[in-house]
């Protein structure tokens, strides 16, 4: 499924800048954007003087007082108009070069969203255009150096734009765009400081939109300030609500953008380690789901949340040791050790020692292990989820309420308890410590696993030099004997047969063999 915050979110490519799939711009100094004072360009170049036919001087003076930095003037305005007229069919061709190379605009103008009083800063955007599109063509044949240079000569319009009308934000916008290039394409880390200061600029003229707060939240996050990353992305959504909110056209809320923001202030959450965000941001990304995915995915980043109480540092050591698992076990070893003793949740340091034990087994610690594995099932055997006491509760509440981390715990500790007690009582067959290899296999059959039946066909072999004892474990064994694999059935079945034999019992050793053969005849499944 495509991400539909991709216009906003990814990369800030702009409608222009099908270039955000480049590379950066050559320029490394970083380009000081402030407004010259409309004032003193107001008493240099008036954007109207009078006297004009029909209009009082008052009113005149009126304008050029009240409105000194929103227009420019009238000569500028005419020679750009020309310029953008000229340059109309420029436009629509590099646009299609963009499109073809990124997909469509990603924001558009801001000439479709408010009016514009002013082209005088068209031929410099116009600049702009082509340069950012012979850096397109020039990436096609992977020439970097050229990409820089037409970067840098876009880059010089747009600050010759800003410089002519600091008030128009589609420049001021563009100008962003480059510094975001040099920072994805030429690693340039410091370009999105650039970036975010522009922003900030742009967003004290366009507060309402919400593709604006989502590139500062991005560079937030490239430049590792998750927290407020995290914060700037929850205020993008904000913005979402707000257009369906205060619409004239009683718009809807863009669902599938408060999902897409809410997701990324998780994950900015998520790596700054502040648990109440990462819970806020999830919460809110549930309440817009649009599909089961994405409601999966929200109930499934939840549980792993709230593993530790919302300890994500805890969650993360303990994510990140079972990943080194394979490379460094004994590190493992020692590290979940230390880490044990600080988890607070009884679900996560169930689990910690369950893969504590399961490593420890395998790389020589087989005491510890079943010692560990012993008391975690003793612990954990007769725990059951009170459905009762969470009914009404809230999904956090619910999940935290839980008993284990995860649905499938239990099984996975009795699993791996009955089968190293099974694998030690082997090992003491195999030594001829017959006594200890029964007792072990007694243990096994007391888990109730799937290593039940071979535990059972097991002790029967040893005990059968004394088949009247041996013979005890039969009511034991035909009560889970339906839960057997075929296979431990007939092997069952020709133990416990052989040992009524020896006794002189042929009646009750038939009675097994008419058993024997008709699980044999029926076809396995």
């Amino acid at each position: 499924m495509k991400d539909p915050t991709r216009r906003y979110v990814l990369c800030f490519a702009l409608p222009l800048l099908a270039a955000t799939v480049l590379f950066g711009c050559a320029r490394t100094g970083p380009v000081v954007v402030q407004d010259p004072n409309p004032r003193d360009e107001s008493d240099s170049i008036l954007f109207v003087s009078g006297p004009l036919p029909g209009v009082d001087s008052l009113v005149v003076s009126g304008v050029l007082s009240d409105f000194d930095s929103t227009f420019v003037h009238a000569s500028a305005e005419i020679q750009a108009q020309t310029r953008y007229l000229q340059g109309q069919q420029l436009i629509a061709h590099a646009e299609s070069i963009l499109t073809a190379a990124v997909g469509p605009p990603t924001l558009g103008s801001s000439d479709e969203d408010m009016i514009v009083d002013t082209t005088g800063f068209t031929g410099a955007i116009q600049g702009a255009r082509d340069m950012l599109t012979e850096a397109a063509r020039a990436r096609a044949a992977q020439d970097s150096i050229q990409i820089q240079d037409m970067l840098a000569s876009a880059q010089e319009w747009l600050e010759e734009a800003v410089l002519l009308n600091p008030r128009h934000e589609e420049s001021r916008y563009q100008l962003a765009q480059v510094y975001t290039i040099r920072a994805n394409y030429f690693r340039e880390q410091q370009a999105w400081e650039q970036v975010l200061s522009i922003l900030r600029e742009l967003v004290l003229l366009r507060a309402n939109e919400h593709g604006l707060w989502a590139e500062m939240a991005h560079a937030m996050d490239e430049l590792g300030h998750f927290s407020g990353g995290g914060a700037l992305w929850l205020r993008a959504a904000e913005k979402v609500l707000e257009d369906a909110k205060l619409s004239f056209d009683n718009a809807e809320v863009d669902s599938a953008r408060m999902f897409n923001y809410s997701v990324r202030s998780y994950r900015s959450f998520v790596s700054n380690r502040s648990g109440e965000g990462a819970y806020r941001a999830l919460m809110q990304a549930q309440k817009y789901a649009n599909s089961v995915e994405e409601l999966d995915y929200t109930r499934q980043e939840l549980v792993w949340a709230q593993w530790d109480y919302f300890n994500l540092h805890h969650r993360i050591v303990f994510d990140s040791l079972r990943q080194a698992a394979s490379d460094s076990p004994v590190e493992v070893i020692t590290d979940l050790e230390e880490l044990i003793p600080a988890l607070t949740r009884p679900a996560a340091r169930w689990e910690a020692n369950y893969n504590h034990a399961v490593l420890s087994h395998s790389h020589g610690f087989e005491d510890s292990a079943l010692d560990t594995l012993k008391i975690l099932w003793y612990t954990i055997r007769d725990i059951a989820p009170d459905l009762e006491r969470v009914r009404d509760l809230g999904e956090r509440d619910t999940l935290i309420l839980q008993p284990f981390s995860y649905r499938e715990f239990k099984d996975d500790v009795r699993s791996a308890y009955a089968g190293a007690l099974f694998e030690r009582a082997l090992l003491h067959h195999r030594d001829g410590q017959s006594g200890r290899a029964f007792t072990y296999l007694m243990q096994v059959v007391e888990t109730g696993s799937r290593y039940t039946g071979k535990a059972y066909i097991e002790a029967l072999k040893l005990a059968r030099y004394n088949p009247e004892q041996a013979l005890k474990m039969e009511p034991e064994i035909e009560e889970v004997f339906d839960e057997f694999e075929r296979e431990d059935q007939l092997t069952y079945l020709r133990e416990i047969g052989n040992l009524y034999r020896r006794l002189g019992r042929n009646d009750k050793a038939a009675t097994f063999l008419d058993r024997f053969r008709n699980i044999r005849e029926q076809s396995p499944n």
